[in-house]
């Protein structure tokens, strides 16, 4: 993916894709209300020129959202609010305008267990706005976008000393490509430029650099069953003030053969590339603060897999291998605040897979069984870095996995998963939580329902619990969720 998308590509691509305009008006609305005070309102409307939308989610107070086994305190979470905005509107035939927006606002406050310690309170908000104007037809994408975001903080303690924060991040980018077919092959060739900027008051004031970079991607079928995906990319990154200014050439190359209609084999090699963010660079705070000397990090990925669409099974089994050097990590090694590295060589092999099951498809029994599936996710992997001292770490689990049933017959649904996190990094523990979801259909819209972490059990989301640890601490995911909510759409 570093070829088509470049420094912020390492493993793959997220492609949003908003809905297309409808032909008819219509509008949707859902109230969703749940324990631990959980709210989640949204209302939409869809239109054939123009569709908008609006969200807001609430979640009560938490208590000890993370703790330090060491030093003895823990963090409680206050309420949070999440807005957030969305509009598409068709312009034109081939110009589309997005725009997204966002605003969440929270706090934290630090406890001690000795009650002679001082407490601290932090209040943080953030807002997001991204933008895209984008002109598109069967052979030329043209694109220009933007982005904003501002992160306020004000920390104060018990004897009312307050220290206030502001940060700010903006993107503003071009993308264009063209599509053409010559002597069978089709070509995907362009540019891509964005201009990005940091304001962090204190120690490092204003930065920005440019990221600039042409492209290819060359792709043909031979004999209607080999197909051949050849891909450059030669990536420049222009920093300022003295900020480092490097470029990297990343060539790809992909082959995939076609077994029969149901089933094909894929296997693939690229160059990676990831250069540092703004915040790994400049970022300040008692918890962590950037490190300006980082260097990107850079290595090969490879995969060869099989893919299978049957009736009855479907079918994604991969293994993979990834080899990067400088790999970027946080160091833990000297205490508070913490700050990243470079890690030196990284490597990762494993296999992924993805199967889902439909066993009576087909079947001549009873038609409510032939909407059941069985679905399995994961993956299996040794991932592992060198620290500052060139010695060896895993860097973080290696067996992730999904264990699924689901029953689908349109009108109603509901779906029955364990999720598996096991053979973690830095001692962390394991965990399996069993999650369900349900939904029927009613007048003019659903019911849902959905409980998460059934079982309601204890789960680490990251921290470091090694016995050797400066501080042994861990975050924790909220517990047993219970949602209920209904869709209405109109």
């Amino acid at each position: 993916a570093s070829t088509l998308y470049g420094a912020n590509a390492m493993s793959g691509v997220i492609n949003i894709i908003t809905k297309k305009p409808q032909q008819e008006t219509q509008v949707r609305g859902s109230l969703g209300f749940g324990n631990h005070s959980y709210q989640n309102h949204n209302v939409s409307v869809f239109s054939s020129g123009v569709n908008v939308g609006l969200h807001y989610q609430h979640m009560g107070e938490q208590i000890e959202i993370s703790r330090s086994f060491s030093k003895l305190y823990r963090y409680d979470q206050n309420e949070i609010d999440k807005f957030a905005w969305m509009l598409n509107t068709r312009l034109t035939e081939d110009l589309v305008l997005d725009y997204l927006g966002s605003y969440h606002e929270t706090g934290f406050e630090k406890h001690h267990d000795d009650a002679g310690q001082e407490s601290q309170y932090t209040d943080q908000s953030q807002q997001k706005n991204f933008a895209a104007l984008r002109y598109e037809t069967s052979r030329l994408m043209l694109e220009l976008f933007g982005t904003h975001e501002v992160m306020r903080r004000k920390e104060m303690t018990a004897l009312d000393q307050v220290d206030e924060t502001q940060n700010s991040n903006s993107n503003l980018g071009f993308r264009g490509d063209y599509r053409l077919e010559i002597s069978g092959w089709r070509i995907d060739m362009g540019t891509d430029w964005i201009y990005r900027e940091a304001d962090y008051p204190g120690t490092y004031e204003q930065r920005h650099r440019n990221d600039l970079a042409v492209f290819v991607q060359l792709k043909r079928i031979f004999q209607r069953r080999l197909i051949a995906l050849l891909g450059m990319r030669q990536q420049f990154v222009i920093g300022n003030a003295g900020a480092a200014s490097y470029q990297r050439f990343l060539p790809s190359v992909g082959l995939s053969y076609i077994l029969s209609n149901a089933s094909s084999l894929y296997a693939n090699v690229g160059k990676a590339f990831r250069a540092p963010t703004f915040n790994h660079l400049y970022y300040d705070s008692s918890f962590l603060v950037g490190n300006p000397d980082l260097r990107p990090e850079q290595g090969w990925t490879f995969e060869v897999g099989l893919k299978l669409d049957h009736e009855r099974v479907r079918l994604r089994l991969c293994g993979f291998s990834m080899m990067y050097d400088r790999k970027i990590e946080i160091d833990r090694s000297k205490g508070y605040p913490l700050t990243y590295i470079n890690a030196g060589h990284y490597e990762s092999h494993g296999i992924e897979w993805e199967l889902g099951w439909f066993p009576f498809v087909g079947w001549s029994g009873s038609n409510w069984m032939r909407n059941l599936a069985l679905t399995t996710s994961g993956y299996w992997a040794d991932p592992a870095a060198e620290d500052a001292q060139r010695e060896r770490y895993q860097t973080g689990p290696k067996l992730q996995s999904s264990l699924g049933f689901g029953y689908n017959s349109g009108g109603f649904v509901v779906d029955l998963n364990a999720q598996v996190l096991a053979a973690r990094e830095r001692n962390l523990d394991g965990y399996v939580v069993v999650n369900v979801y349900a939904k029927l259909h009613l007048w003019n819209g659903e019911l849902f329902f959905s409980a998460d972490n059934i079982f309601d059990e204890e789960v680490f989301v990251s921290g470091d619990m090694s016995a050797d640890a400066l501080n042994r601490y861990a975050y924790f995911e909220v517990g047993r969720l219970l949602k209920v909510g209904y869709e209405v759409h109109f």
